[in-house]
């Protein structure tokens, strides 16, 4: 459980996953889950991270549904048997979602058009609670952030990442800039990580890069992120107990 709220965490926290819905991931998987860019992380999602989550939410909505008696396991059997076994062919997305929905009775398309094909944020509550399973969004933890990543290339400190919505977006830090001095100190990563790491929101500091081998001088102010972080406790009746109990036999089996 741990594991996978951990994985929640992770996936609703980054900015690409209210931009790229996780079907446009698996499909980009053959030309850009591999050559990451400068931007992958502001525009993609891992169709890993987030498919899993996905998974794991219809796993816990057929179990509901069938009061413990089936799981997403039960359904990838019948695909299996279905398309393979009969036909020797595998499916199509049409024919995923009509074996699902023959599969559990009703129309999924709620399912499939908002978290599959779209980005809409996903209801957790009603797919944990059936399980006695409290998952809640904790009060949103406000941290200083200047909203990039860098490394050390050939000797020189190269900022690889700007993150979308960031102050260094906002005040004009770009990938591939070269990052010479703050403050007046010549840095490395080291160093850069030093002089930055105690700043608090909207203190100040300045910075000399290279652009295309122009200097340029920028007097920035850290800003701030405010993150999602998804707890969870249990409250358990004897039936929900059940399926709880259930679940993770079908999880880790």
């Amino acid at each position: 459980v741990n594991r996978l709220i951990g994985t929640i965490n992770y996936v609703e926290n980054q900015p690409g996953n209210k931009v790229q819905p996780v079907a446009h991931s698996s499909y980009d998987a053959w030309i850009k889950a591999y050559r990451r860019n400068e931007n992958s992380i502001n525009n993609g999602i891992s169709y890993y991270s987030k498919g899993q989550i996905l998974a794991a939410m219809l796993d816990l909505y057929i179990i509901n549904k069938f009061d413990g008696k089936k799981s997403l396991d039960d359904f990838m059997q019948k695909l299996y048997n279905d398309f393979y076994k009969k036909s020797d062919v595998g499916f199509t997305e049409d024919e995923f979602q009509q074996t699902l929905q023959d599969f559990i009775g009703e129309d999924v398309s709620w399912f499939i058009d908002n978290y599959v094909y779209d980005t809409k944020e996903i209801d957790y509550k009603k797919f944990f609670t059936a399980i006695g399973v409290d998952i809640h969004n904790s009060t949103p933890n406000a941290s200083s952030f200047l909203g990039l990543r860098t490394r050390n290339k050939g000797g020189k400190l190269i900022i690889t990442t700007v993150f979308k919505g960031s102050a260094a977006e906002a005040q004009g830090l770009s990938a591939n800039d070269e990052i010479i001095a703050v403050n007046g100190y010549r840095v490395d990563q080291s160093g850069f990580n030093f002089l930055t790491s105690d700043l608090k929101y909207e203190d100040s500091f300045d910075v000399l890069l290279s652009r295309d081998n122009i200097l340029k001088t920028y007097t920035i102010k850290m800003g701030e992120r405010v993150s999602k972080s998804y707890k969870y406790k249990t409250n358990f009746t004897p039936e929900n107990q059940q399926l709880f109990d259930y679940w993770l036999r079908v999880t880790v089996k």
